[in-house]
C-alpha cells in the first residue's frame, strides 16, 4: 500500500507542482499528495457495515488536515511565512465563512448541508491558523 500510494501521490504532486508557488496552492498540493494514502488505508480498513462513502470522506478530511498542513509548513519555511496581505485575506475568509457554516450545521444537523457547514467552519480556520502559526514562528 505504501509504495502504490506513494507513487500515486508523487505523480499527483508532479502534475500539481506549479501550484506550489502560492500559500493556498501549497495547501492544495499537500492535500492532493496525501489523499491516495488516506483513502486507500480507509478502503482497506473499512468494515462491511460502514457506509461506502466513509473511507472517501475520512480520507479527504485527513488529507486536508495532514497533507494541507505539511504543504503549508514546507511553503512557509521556503518563503519566510505568509505575507501580511495573505494573512488578512485568510482571516477575512474565516470571518465570512464562520456564520454561514454554523448556520448550515445548526439548521440541518445530520444532513449533507451540515457537513458543508462543518467544512466552512473548520477548513478556513485551519488554513488561517497554519499561516498564523508558521508566520509567528518564523518571525520570532
Amino acid at each position: 500500500m505504501y509504495f502504490a500510494t506513494g507513487i500515486m501521490g508523487g505523480i499527483i504532486v508532479a502534475l500539481a507542482y506549479p501550484m506550489k508557488r502560492w500559500f493556498l496552492g501549497a495547501f492544495a498540493v499537500g492535500t492532493l499528495a496525501a489523499t491516495p494514502a488516506y483513502v486507500v488505508a480507509g478502503l482497506m480498513l473499512r468494515d462491511k457495515s460502514d457506509p461506502a462513502s466513509l473511507p472517501w470522506v475520512l480520507g479527504a478530511v485527513l488529507a486536508l488536515f495532514v497533507g494541507g498542513g505539511v504543504g503549508t509548513q514546507i511553503w512557509s519555511e521556503e518563503h519566510g511565512g505568509a505575507s501580511r496581505e495573505t494573512m488578512i485575506a485568510l482571516w477575512i475568509v474565516v470571518l465570512v465563512t464562520q456564520p454561514i457554516g454554523w448556520y448550515l450545521g445548526l439548521r440541518w444537523p445530520g444532513e449533507g448541508l451540515a457537513a458543508i457547514g462543518l467544512g466552512l467552519v473548520f477548513l478556513p480556520l485551519w488554513v488561517a491558523s497554519l499561516a498564523t502559526i508558521t508566520r509567528h514562528r518564523l518571525v520570532t
